[in-house]
């Protein structure tokens, strides 16, 4: 892992301020494929993000932290978006942030991929979309706010199951019920 990921895991924003002014690529990948932003969405560190979304778009640091400070939430994740970190890289599994988010319940994540462009429809190597991977949890949250952006819900994993039959299977009727009433 590069410096910049131990920096992001730990949540250390100062650190990742300083990563960020200093460096030129903003997505090394670690050994599972990983850019800094996967890893920042799976802790749902938007301390980080911010700061690096802001080093190429004109912000200073001291407002945006300011900014940010009271939110305590995606700050990482914001930032490298800022920063132009790019959010539409797959890991060794094939998820990019944007199925991270959705499985692991990141809201605050998922809104600032989604208003950067990331693709609601976008698969992973299983095939699995982020509105899957939040049926498979239960994260009624994370559905709804899938569903808001108009994803596809008839796409199957390689098991064989949408999202609506994921969610069936593994018993989580209000999911099943919001994908019902999407599709009609």
């Amino acid at each position: 892992d590069s410096p910049l990921h131990r920096a992001c895991e730990k949540k250390c924003l100062f650190q990742v301020r300083q990563l960020v002014e200093e460096l030129k690529d903003l997505n090394p990948k670690n050994r599972l494929g990983q850019t800094p932003l996967h890893v920042s969405v799976n802790n749902d560190a938007l301390e980080i993000s911010k700061v690096y979304r802001c080093r190429f778009a004109g912000f200073t640091w001291e407002n945006t932290f300011d900014d940010l400070l009271p939110k305590k939430e995606c700050i990482n994740s914001t930032g490298l978006i800022k920063a132009k970190a790019k959010h539409d890289l797959k890991d060794s599994f094939g998820n990019m942030p944007i199925h991270i988010s959705s499985s692991c319940g990141a809201a605050a994540c998922l809104d600032v991929l989604i208003s950067a462009g990331s693709c609601i429809n976008a698969v992973n190597f299983q095939n699995e979309t982020p509105l899957y991977l939040a049926a498979k949890r239960d994260n009624l949250l994370i559905i709804k706010k899938n569903l808001k952006c108009k994803p596809l819900v008839d796409v199957t994993s390689l098991s064989g199951l949408s999202a609506k039959g994921v969610a069936q299977i593994s018993g989580h009727k209000k999911a099943v019920e919001l994908i019902q009433a999407y599709e009609r």
